[in-house]
């Protein structure tokens, strides 16, 4: 989510907020001069009354019923929804800077069953999965819009780690950049990198890193309702990972997964490499929703597409077997 600016800086607001951004009362403590609030959007307190709404640059925002007061811009392509409604009613998963939808990738690292076998530290109990709701070591996500060039996101979390009972959660360090432009043929383009690290919190700092990067390059053409869709994803090959993009309807796609080889010791000595590439076609209707997935000359459903990740093995493999593949 976009980091929020205070203005002026020595009325810097300490809040609590709803979901969808209402100030939860008697929970704020500020000067009431405070600029910014939710998703760091200038407040516009002449529409609706003090702190009761946002401007989101195409559209006013009311946290209070979590609508706009506007149409969105792109309702043709969002038939399922309210045009006034914001962030898809789903702010945890999507953030709306300007009334728009872009496309939101989660980039993860996750330990698959047996990872940390005779340590008494808990693994994700999982391969590699599109579920929301599945654990990780290390995560991000980030929402790009090549047409309208906006991006936001991309600051590292962690799941909490589990120790014999006992529980703590990483602090993790990274970030994700983009930048934009157009191609010969006048489709938009997004090209953006990111990368996260961080290290068992049991140890204090001491254990040595996991670290992941990816770089992502998307066209969108929407003459011909195709996205081009790149990534690669570089990390110690220790644990797994995979990366996934969202669709406006909520679809999700995992684009690539790379198995982990080897055992937590292995990060010490290990140099990051490539781990995972992709290179595809995604086919989405008038909508902007995702129908169907081409690589390698044939095309899939999402369906389809869904259960040629998933059923690859995540891991861990012997670290010996570790440049014979992995994607």
């Amino acid at each position: 989510m976009k980091r929020r600016t205070p203005y002026p800086v020595s009325n810097r607001m300490q809040s609590n907020l709803h979901s969808f951004g209402m100030l939860m009362k008697e929970r704020t403590f500020s000067s009431e001069h405070y600029r910014y609030g939710f998703n760091s959007q200038e407040k516009v307190d002449e529409v609706s009354g003090e702190g009761n709404s946002l401007n989101y640059k195409f559209r006013i925002y009311d946290p209070r019923i979590s609508r706009f007061f506007a149409v969105d811009p792109l309702a043709h392509k969002l038939p399922s929804y309210s045009p006034y409604s914001a962030m898809a009613n789903n702010p945890i998963m999507f953030f709306d800077p300007d009334g728009a939808f872009p496309y939101t990738f989660h980039i993860r690292a996750f330990a698959p069953p047996g990872a940390f076998k005779g340590t008494g530290f808990h693994d994700d109990n999982r391969g590699f999965s599109t579920s929301m709701i599945a654990t990780s070591r290390i995560k991000q996500n980030f929402t790009v819009d090549p047409t309208k060039q906006t991006f936001t996101g991309g600051a590292p979390t962690s799941d909490p780690t589990i120790w014999n009972g006992a529980s703590l959660t990483a602090s993790d360090k990274g970030g994700a950049s983009a930048s934009f432009g157009k191609n010969s043929f006048g489709s938009a383009t997004a090209g953006i990198s990111a990368n996260f690290e961080g290290s068992n919190p049991f140890f204090a700092g001491a254990a040595p890193d996991i670290e992941v990067s990816s770089a992502i390059s998307i066209t969108e053409n929407l003459k011909t309702n195709q996205v081009f869709v790149a990534l690669d994803i570089s990390s110690k090959q220790f644990p797994a990972t995979e990366g996934l993009m969202q669709d406006n309807a909520g679809n999700t796609l995992l684009l690539a997964g790379a198995a982990a080889y080897g055992s937590a010791g292995n990060l010490v000595n290990a140099d990051k490499k490539k781990a995972a590439t992709v290179d595809l076609i995604i086919g989405i209707n008038n909508k902007g929703v995702f129908q169907n997935v081409t690589m390698g000359g044939k095309t899939y459903t999402l369906e389809e597409f869904n259960k040629l990740g998933t059923a690859k093995p995540a891991g861990p493999l012997p670290r010996e077997d570790k440049d014979k593949g992995g994607n």
